[in-house]
């Protein structure tokens, strides 16, 4: 496996796990746990709807997850991505 080849599976995979967090935050702070499906109008009057309580649930579950285990993964990309630039 090249440098190049790493370098790029890196930035790939620090680029991908930088995206779900970001969305998990969004998911979590923003949205109310909602997944961002709708319109904004649709959105406010979805908040708090009983109606869309296993979607608000799946989404505080899905970014529970996500910020749990991706973080390491994001740090794992960086560190690699940092020492290939090191060495080459």
């Amino acid at each position: 496996m090249t440098l190049d080849t790493i370098r790029f599976l890196t930035t790939i995979g620090f680029v991908s796990t930088g995206i779900v967090l970001l969305l998990a935050l969004l998911i979590k702070y923003v949205t109310s746990g909602l997944f961002l499906s709708r319109t904004p109008q649709r959105f406010i009057q979805d908040k708090e709807n009983p109606y869309y309580a296993n979607e608000r649930k799946f989404g505080y579950a899905f970014s529970s997850w996500a910020l749990h285990y991706i973080p390491a993964l994001c740090l794992a990309c960086l560190i690699l991505l940092l020492f290939s630039f090191i060495v080459g």
